[in-house]
């Protein structure tokens, strides 16, 4: 089962943009076709629109609408991409977190596993993302 991808876009990923999209390419045969680009809102891109550098942000960021998106498609297994300045889950976002098959990734450098913390199924922490190549 391939994975949904919610990459955080929000203005504290700043320039990690471009390295993170071209690590979520380079995992393309593992990931559905459609990324979900967040920050306060979801925005579906398909990977060639990541590939074209497409990027949707209202600049702030909310756990919460990673949440309302699952529900509403029923996932079951997603990666949060992200450095982890969500903000903690409210009691209905957190069910709904708990009840998928949750990763996260955080971004190197300054990231946090408190938001997340409570609902992580799984973490890593992503090197140097200068390497990554698409």
């Amino acid at each position: 089962e391939k994975v949904h991808i919610y990459l955080d876009v929000s203005g504290s990923i700043g320039d990690l943009v471009g390295p993170l999209y071209a690590a979520v390419l380079a995992c393309r045969p593992f990931v559905l076709p459609t990324i979900h680009l967040f920050s306060t809102k979801v925005a579906d891109v398909s990977l060639q629109e990541l590939r074209r550098g497409v990027c949707h942000t209202t600049g702030g960021t909310d756990i919460s609408c990673v949440a309302k998106d699952i529900r509403r498609h029923k996932v079951h297994r997603a990666a949060i991409i992200t450095d982890g300045y969500v903000g903690k889950p409210g009691a209905t976002d957190r069910q709904t977190l708990d009840k998928a098959r949750l990763g996260v990734a955080l971004t190197p450098g300054n990231s946090a596993r408190g938001d997340l913390e409570d609902v992580a199924d799984y973490w890593c922490t992503l090197n140097d993302l200068k390497e990554v190549r698409s």
